[in-house]
């Protein structure tokens, strides 16, 4: 887990008892997001860096 801090601990709590697979960490902008919604528990992700990944040509438009 990325820093054991209570809040942490709290998020990844929450986390599972919402259920893993419905919760989606949006506004994932680089690695470290993905790396540390991994850590809470969380397996589903969105945002530029995923669109990036998924799609790496595309252009991103606002």
């Amino acid at each position: 887990m990325p820093c054991c801090s209570q809040e942490n601990k709290d998020l990844a709590d929450a986390v599972r008892a919402c259920g893993t697979n419905r919760i989606i960490l949006c506004r994932c902008d680089n690695n470290s997001a993905i790396e540390y919604g991994q850590a809470m528990g969380i397996s589903l992700f969105q945002g530029r860096h995923i669109d990036k990944i998924v799609a790496p040509n595309a252009r991103v438009q606002n």
